[in-house]
């Protein structure tokens, strides 16, 4: 185990303290908010890039990575709002252990979700093929967590291509099928 490893349980961990915290419903709701603004910015980078480009005059290679920064916070910001929304009737419930337990189960899906995400823009960037990376325990795992979660829902919606084909075309990401 190395110091990537590290941040990567901290990370985790701190996740996990606080779906326990916050019980499943709320967590369920922050994960598929999670998997639906993954979703939405993978599908929709280039596009949002290409308007961006439009918008501002310029042409670049980082476009689709903004267009998928922009599209990803904004999915964020409108599944925050309707928690607040649900944060109040969650109120009459009693959270119990078993409640909290498996929040903190969901805490642990969705950090592991973020850091995928945040390793494949590390790659996307150039920071890839490091010995941190290739001693990691946990950083080829990782990697493969958003574009199974991608898949998961591309599969689930009709005519939505899977991670490999939608998004390798457009974006300079790392090989997270290979093992």
């Amino acid at each position: 185990m190395n110091l990537l490893d590290a941040v990567i349980i901290l990370f985790i961990a701190i996740f996990a303290w606080k779906g326990f915290r916050n019980g499943l419903v709320k967590e369920v709701f922050r994960i598929v908010g999670l998997v639906l603004a993954v979703f939405v910015a993978f599908q929709y980078a280039n596009f949002a890039g290409s308007i961006i480009g439009a918008l501002f005059n310029i042409q670049d290679f980082y476009l689709p990575y903004i267009g998928f920064a922009l599209l990803f916070i904004a999915a964020q910001i409108a599944v925050h709002v309707s928690i607040v929304f649900l944060d109040k009737l969650i109120q009459l419930l009693l959270l119990s252990i078993p409640n909290r337990l498996f929040g903190s189960l969901f805490g642990v899906l969705k950090s592991s979700l973020i850091v995928s995400i945040m390793l494949i823009f590390a790659a996307g960037f150039g920071f890839s093929g490091s010995d941190i990376q290739k001693e990691s325990l946990f950083y080829k795992p990782m990697l493969k967590v958003a574009p199974a979660s991608y898949d998961i829902v591309a599969r689930v919606l009709p005519g939505v291509k899977p991670y490999r084909d939608s998004v390798e075309r457009y974006l300079s990401v790392p090989e997270a099928s290979n093992k």
